[in-house]
């Protein structure tokens, strides 16, 4: 199976019970890649808040019978956040020059103000808990 950081991510917390920690580092349904990660995230979350706790793997293997969590992971569960933040950033970085692009022609000092809001609002938002470069 290839590397998903949304996917590892959600195994870890449902195997575990770290809801509330990856709610400490920001995680919200957006930074997840796909819509049913997403609505995972978004129940377990409502779940958490209706019943003070993180659902069970079978719980939501039930809800979700195409949800991966139950993958195997091993890793701590600040490395999967690691993860998907960098993931995320990446994803959002990219969304930003590509939007940046398509205006640049309108307003390009503008533009580049405008980068520089969203870049500091993003990082603002959610950072990898350790100095991970954002390359490759």
């Amino acid at each position: 199976m290839s590397f998903d950081p949304g996917w590892q991510l959600l195994a870890r917390v449902f195997q575990t019970g770290a809801l509330k920690e990856a709610q400490a580092r920001h995680v919200t349904e957006k930074m997840f890649g796909t819509k049913l990660q997403q609505r995972v995230w978004t129940f377990a979350v409502e779940h958490h808040k209706q019943y003070r706790g993180t659902p069970a793997v079978s719980l939501i293997s039930e809800k979700f019978p195409r949800a991966k969590v139950g993958l195997v992971v091993e890793e701590p569960i600040a490395y999967y956040l690691d993860q998907l933040i960098i993931q995320y950033g990446r994803a959002a970085g990219a969304e930003m020059l590509r939007d940046a692009a398509a205006e640049i022609r309108d307003d390009p000092l503008g533009v580049f103000e405008h980068l520089r809001l969203e870049t500091t609002a993003m990082l603002g938002r959610s950072t990898a808990s350790t100095d991970i470069s954002m390359g490759n």
